[in-house]
Parts: structure tokens; C-alpha cells; sequence
């Protein structure tokens, strides 16, 4: 077993560096974007980035994950899966242009209906350019990760980090374009990072089209936009509340604490999520696939929470450092949404059960459900306690979709989860998390002081409670130690 953990860590860690160099990007610029936009505009690129995130989704008709649960059940050889890289090429590419071109002639409209006003048509314009390379680019990533092409992940995703951090800065600190400069440096850096692309993927594809296996990318892929546009709910819908009941400004001070929390997606989900599916099909088949998974969501649920922990305790004094004095406010949901993405990680550790059972066709349920309740909290909360409110709203949430999810999947796939080890670890980190509410405020270095010491008290408190087993730690260490067996 200890096999199987090497290989979703060593891939995990790749993508996270992976995940982080894409990600971060937006981090980093917090300085910049928070110097030359008002939190205004800043709400509004938010909302514009999340348009584009879920757009993407959709235009790929889920064929991204489709492809890697394809690629390791449905084909039987080297052939037939060149083939089913081809094969979604061939019909999103098209698809997703097709879209495009007809979205474009309704430009003002989604200006209107989306950003407030017709006076947005360029950032429309150009946000549906965007979407066509991000779904090749998509499709693109997906491959390598089938291939567990982990270093060449990493190559294309520092390459674009690279593009799209110096063109953000080139375009909105020297030429001045505000919102429009970030969509173009996005745009180009797509397009650049799109052509070596190409080349890279001709040994993994067979542009042989084949219905039968476009049935099965179908199959598996078609369920999965439900659950992406549930996903737009739940992330966007709480901007556009704010935006109704509040202002753009508080849009802008919800979206940097969002991103600040995000920053656990970034680190644990996104990574976890890129590696994860191969692997839980791959040992789908073996004795101790069931102690697996569930082990599994034990150490994810060790690092998600540490990441949480300390990012939350941290996020008073990041918002200081990384925005503008009239964004500091933005720390006060920086925890409820990083624990939100704790959760979405279990979300995903535990829906394999799902798969292995053949009820895919219930996955949207386990988002769709939680998206309405998340309308529902929205429209009650944010009226009354504006970002307070839909980061609450956000948290509960996500802790439905977890739950939800576990009652499900289990009731098909019942898996005996460490829930002794789950439970010592959700207290240790509360207790933690409460006692810096209470010394957040005091002088800076002291809070610095006990937010350190309360990381290592985490990790001492779990080893007191007897939280790691006898001689786990060694094992976890071996995680890092090349091992020689191919798997």
C-alpha cells in the first residue's frame, strides 16, 4: 500500500508546484491589482475570472476528467487511447469554437446581463477569445495527467506562470489598462503556451475520430457540467448578491479574502484532485483498495487542515502586507473560506466509491443540491451581514457537499473511514483556531509569535493524542525517498 502513497504523493507534490505556479499568479499580483484598482474594479475582475473558470468547464462538456477515467477503464490498448485523445480534440475544439462565434454577436447583451453594463463589450469580447484556447489548454493538461506526465505539466504551467505574471504587470502597471490589460496578458500567454502544446501531444494522439469512444467521454462527461454549473452558483452567486444587495466595493473586499483562503485549493485541492483519480481507478482492483482510500482521506485531511490553520491565523497580517490599508477587512473570511476547501478536498477523496459502482449519474446531485441550498443562505444572510454572510453561507455549504457526499458514495461503496483520527484532528484544529480570535488584535509580533506556536502546538497536540501511529511518521518520511518499483 505504502506503493500507491509514493506515487499519489509524488505526482500530488509535481502538480502542486504545478497548481501553485498557476494559481499563485494571482496572489502575487494582489500588490499591483490593489495599487491600480479600486475594490471596485477588483470585485468586478473577480467576477469576470469566475466567468471564465465555469464557461470553461462547461465548453469541455466535463471531457478533461472524462478522459482520465476513459483512458484507464475503457481502452484496451495503446491504440484506443491514442485514440480517445483524438477523438476529444476533434469535437470540443470545434464545439467550443462554434459557441464562441455564436456568443459573440450576443456581446452586449452578456455585457449587460453579466458585468451591468453594455460599456463592457471589450471584456466580453476578449473573455470569449480567452475561453477557446482554455479549453484546448484544458483538454491539453488533462493528458498529461493521464499520462502521469508530471514534469511536463509542471514545464507548461511555470511557462504560462511566468508569461502571465510579466504581462499583467507590463500591461496594467505601464500601460495602464486596468481590467482589460489582465484579460489581454492572459489571452497571450494562452496563446503562446498553445502551440508548443501541440507538438507535445502528437505521441498521445490519433486524430481518428470514434463514436464509440466519444460515447463513453459522453457518458462520463455530460454529468459532470450539472455539477460544474452548480459550481457557478456556488462560487459566483455570493458576488452577485453582494453586488445587488451591498456594492462592487464589498464584492472586492469578499473577493481578496476568498482568494487569500483559496490559496488551500491551490496547495491541497487542485493538486490532490489532478493525482487522485488516476491513481483510484488504478487500484481500484486490488485487496486493500478499501483501506486505501480511506487512509487516504485521513493524511488529506492532516495537510488540508495545517494549510487551513495557518493561512486563517496568518490572514490578518497577509491582507497587511499583500493589499492597500482599505482592503484590510478582507481577513475577517480568509478562515471560514479556506476550511470551505478542506472540505471540497474530502468532496473528492471520497466520491470514488461512486465510480467503481457505475452511479456517476448521481454526482451532480452531491453539487447541485448544495448550490441551491447555497441560493437559499445567500438571500437570507447576505442581506443582513453582507460578506460575513456569504462566507457563512459558502462554509455551510461545503460542509453539506461533504456530508452529502459521504452518505451517498458510502451507501454504494461502504468504506470503514478513520473516524477517530478525523475527529481528534477537527478538535485539536478548532481549539486552535478559536484561541487566535482572542489574541488577533495584540501587538503585531506577539501574534506572530503565538500564530508559530500554534502551528507546532497542532502537529505536538496530535502526536500527545496519539493522532500518527506506531511507526507512521517513518512511513510518511519514506513518501519522499525514491522508490524503485515502477508502478
Amino acid at each position: 500500500m505504502i506503493t500507491q502513497f509514493k506515487r499519489l504523493f509524488k505526482h500530488s507534490f509535481i502538480y502542486a508546484i504545478g497548481s501553485l505556479a498557476q494559481g499563485i499568479v494571482g496572489f502575487i499580483l494582489i500588490p499591483l491589482y490593489t495599487r491600480y484598482l479600486s475594490p471596485a474594479s477588483y470585485g468586478q475582475l473577480e467576477i469576470i475570472n469566475t466567468l471564465i473558470l465555469i464557461s470553461t468547464m462547461i465548453l469541455s462538456l466535463g471531457f478533461a476528467s472524462a478522459l482520465l477515467k476513459c483512458h484507464e477503464r475503457d481502452c484496451k490498448d495503446e491504440k484506443e487511447q491514442k485514440q480517445l485523445v483524438g477523438t476529444a480534440f476533434v469535437f470540443i475544439v470545434p464545439f467550443a469554437s462554434f459557441v464562441t462565434i455564436l456568443a459573440w454577436f450576443f456581446g452586449k447583451f452578456l455585457a449587460r446581463v453579466l458585468l451591468g453594463s453594455e460599456d463592457f463589450l471589450n471584456l466580453i469580447h476578449i473573455l470569449l477569445l480567452i475561453n477557446v484556447f482554455a479549453v484546448f489548454l484544458s483538454l491539453a493538461f488533462a493528458v498529461l495527467r493521464m499520462k502521469e506526465k508530471s514534469i511536463k505539466f509542471i514545464i507548461f504551467s511555470l511557462t504560462k506562470f511566468g508569461l502571465v505574471l510579466g504581462l499583467n504587470i507590463y500591461f496594467v502597471a505601464f500601460l495602464r489598462l486596468d481590467i482589460f490589460g489582465i484579460l489581454l496578458g492572459n489571452f497571450i500567454s494562452q496563446v503562446i503556451i498553445t502551440v508548443p502544446f501541440i507538438f507535445t501531444l502528437i505521441p498521445y494522439a490519433n486524430f481518428r475520430f470514434s463514436k464509440k469512444l466519444l460515447r463513453g467521454l459522453f457518458a462520463f462527461g455530460i454529468p459532470i457540467i450539472p455539477a460544474s454549473l452548480a459550481m457557478w452558483i456556488m462560487d459566483l452567486s455570493d458576488r452577485y448578491f453582494l453586488k445587488f444587495y451591498s456594492s462592487m466595493t464589498e464584492v472586492g473586499l469578499y473577493s481578496l479574502g476568498y482568494k487569500i483562503g483559496f490559496v488551500v485549493s491551490i496547495l491541497v485541492v487542485v493538486p490532490f484532485q489532478l493525482a487522485w483519480p488516476t491513481v483510484s481507478f488504478s487500484v481500484a482492483k486490488r485487496f486493500d483498495t478499501k483501506k486505501i482510500y480511506a487512509r487516504t482521506l485521513t493524511y488529506l485531511l492532516f495537510i488540508g487542515c495545517f494549510a487551513a490553520l495557518a493561512i486563517s491565523i496568518f490572514s490578518k497580517q497577509i491582507v497587511e502586507i499583500m493589499s492597500a490599508p482599505e482592503y484590510l477587512t478582507a481577513y475577517k473570511v480568509v478562515p471560514l473560506i479556506a476550511f470551505s476547501y478542506v472540505l471540497y478536498a474530502a468532496h473528492f477523496a471520497i466520491v470514488p466509491g461512486l465510480h467503481l459502482r457505475e452511479k456517476t449519474k448521481l454526482y451532480p446531485l452531491l453539487v447541485v443540491i448544495p448550490a441551491v441550498l447555497n441560493l437559499i443562505l445567500n438571500y437570507i444572510f447576505i442581506p443582513k451581514y453582507g460578506m460575513m454572510g456569504a462566507a457563512w453561507s459558502t462554509f455551510v455549504c461545503f460542509v453539506f457537499m461533504a456530508l452529502l457526499t459521504y452518505l451517498v458514495s458510502n451507501y454504494y461503496y461502504k468504506i470503514k473511514y478513520e473516524w477517530g483520527r478525523i475527529i481528534k484532528l477537527v478538535l485539536i484544529t478548532s481549539i486552535l483556531l478559536g484561541l487566535n480570535y482572542f489574541y488577533r488584535n495584540a501587538w503585531t509580533c506577539l501574534v506572530i509569535g503565538f500564530n508559530i506556536a500554534s502551528l507546532f502546538l497542532f502537529v505536538g497536540l496530535l502526536y500527545i493524542f496519539r493522532f500518527f501511529r506506531k511507526g507512521e511518521l517513518k512511513r510518511i518520511r519514506s513518501l519522499t525517498k525514491k522508490d524503485p518499483e515502477r508502478v
